[in-house]
């Protein structure tokens, strides 16, 4: 057929469709339709467009689309959409506004996320994890994260053991440093301060103050 072709009623095609085979070719659907075998739309490389207006399109079988695909409203799917590898640059999964911005397959079982085209986050079995080193901050100053929860034999790794902190069942482990306070601050005991530790430079000569609070008794050692 050349032309255009108009058909009042249904339209039953058996074995393989080709619509469109010039560039800028146009097929408009106004009608539910259902497309049961293999159908092409326009040729390879051609700018060929399907408009589908106030209708159902049913596929039994594979949609395989190739380039870009524009979708206004809701899209209900009732089994898997699959989704080519993406990369950092070009995420699978993007925004019409932020075409570098999304997550993609990074690797065999991990997902990516990427913003600015970069890669910074990572999910796989058993890690989320930033992409570099020292890459990510989890919150930021004034949209603090609420509450942190660990499971029983958890550890804190600062800087790959250079200091850790280690759980295990009313037991809080530290290793690998120094544990320090600043000038004056104190070191407490008890849900009411029942007794404190500090170093005190406030007074000569400075002083470490081991101090009861019940009794006001206090152990003074002081330099020289």
């Amino acid at each position: 057929i050349t032309g255009n072709l108009a058909l009042t009623g249904n339209l039953t095609v058996d074995g393989n469709t080709t619509i469109g085979n010039v560039s800028g070719d146009t097929l408009t659907v106004n009608a539910t339709s259902t497309f049961l075998n293999a159908t092409t739309f326009g040729t390879t490389g051609d700018a060929t467009t399907l408009s589908i207006f106030k209708t159902n399109v049913q596929v039994d079988g594979m949609l395989s689309v190739s380039g870009e695909t524009s979708l206004s409203g809701t899209v209900t799917l009732g089994s898997t959409l699959r989704l080519a590898d993406g990369t950092a640059a070009i995420p699978a999964y993007s925004f019409t506004l932020d075409t570098d911005t999304g997550i993609y397959r990074f690797a065999a079982n991990t997902i990516g996320f990427s913003v600015n085209g970069v890669a910074e986050l990572l999910l796989n079995a058993t890690n989320l994890q930033p992409n570099a080193n020292d890459g990510l901050a989890l919150g930021v100053s004034g949209t603090a994260f609420s509450d942190v929860f660990l499971a029983s034999g958890a550890v804190i790794n600062f800087n790959a053991a250079d200091i850790t902190l280690t759980h295990s069942v009313g037991v809080l482990a530290f290793a690998g440093g120094i544990f320090r306070l600043n000038d004056n601050d104190l070191f407490t005991f008890g849900t009411s301060d029942d007794a404190s530790m500090y170093y005190n430079t406030t007074q000569t000569p400075d002083s470490l103050f081991i101090g009861v609070s019940a009794d006001s008794r206090a152990l003074v050692i002081a330099e020289g």
